[in-house]
């Protein structure tokens, strides 16, 4: 399992078994901007725990609350989990191209 973190002040880390990286950087008003999002989305009022064989999840660690939701494959009612995962995914896609380009 692959997992990404994103801080407060913009750092993108990758967690590959027990390794954790750092892996890109954004500017630290998008990262907070993001960040806030899952709120202004309600995602954080959000219950969601139905994974499959293959499943997503979204983990918030902020104001020390933490909330997860997970699914898996099929329809979501809510789909701003959805594509606020998505959004997210696009920017880990872009650093992982630049770091596939930069070796």
């Amino acid at each position: 399992m692959t997992e990404y973190y994103l801080t407060k002040k913009g750092g993108i880390y990758i967690k590959e078994g027990e390794t954790i990286r750092e892996f890109g950087k954004i500017s630290t008003a998008k990262s907070k901007q993001l960040l806030s999002n899952f709120y202004s989305l309600e995602l954080d009022k959000t219950e969601l725990n139905a994974p499959g064989n293959r499943y997503f999840f979204i983990r918030s660690n902020q104001n020390n609350e933490k909330k997860q939701l997970m699914w898996g494959k099929g329809n979501l009612e809510n789909v701003n989990i959805e594509t606020y995962y998505n959004v997210l995914m696009q920017i880990i896609k872009k650093y992982s191209l630049e770091h596939s380009n930069n070796n």
